[in-house]
């Protein structure tokens, strides 16, 4: 559940309920969940003891990644040919 909800997270899927419906239809939720599709109340409890920590741990983990993106664009941008 650990990778689970954050991949959540990251591909738009916020809801317990979604969450759970994906790991039913998305091999990529499947193969992270191990081919267990937990229940939502599962999810929703975990999200409720750990999401605090762990989102804002993927927050910062994607804007240091658009931001070295970003940066790295400038600099190809700004380099001479």
């Amino acid at each position: 559940m650990i990778k689970l909800v954050p991949y959540g997270y990251l591909s738009g899927v916020r809801s317990s309920r979604k969450i759970e419906k994906a790991c039913h239809d998305s091999g990529a939720f499947r193969f992270l969940s191990a081919n267990a599709a937990p229940e939502f109340c599962s999810i929703a409890r975990f999200r409720r003891r750990q999401v605090e920590e762990t989102c804002l741990d993927v927050y910062d983990l994607e804007t240091a990644i658009k931001s070295s993106l970003m940066s790295l664009a400038f600099d190809l941008l700004e380099s001479p040919r």
